[in-house]
């Protein structure tokens, strides 16, 4: 079993609980796609971003809903895994 820091951060909000809710899942560089869709459909959010290693960037970023299907987009999922990245360093530890 690998250990996670997984949780949900408030995308887009100036007030806990208003904003759009994104779970975000760190270091997922060894999880399976099929792992990561079980845990979108656990999070059962409306989008569920794994942060993983990359060569090319930064970080690369993949996103699952809760029914397991993959999806694309950059605003919601690449703010909200920026935010979730420093509150981790932060100190911050996810459910």
């Amino acid at each position: 079993m690998v250990d996670l820091i997984a949780g949900i951060i408030d995308v887009f909000a100036d007030v806990p609980l208003t904003g759009n809710p994104l779970a975000v899942v760190q270091g997922a560089d060894d999880l399976s796609n099929e792992t990561m869709r079980r845990i979108a459909g656990e999070f059962q959010q409306a989008e569920t971003t794994s942060i993983l290693r990359s060569t090319r960037a930064d970080w690369k970023l993949r996103s699952f809903i809760a029914s397991g299907a993959e999806v694309f987009g950059a605003g919601h999922k690449a703010h909200g895994s920026g935010l979730a990245s420093t509150a981790i360093s932060d100190g911050w530890r996810g459910a």
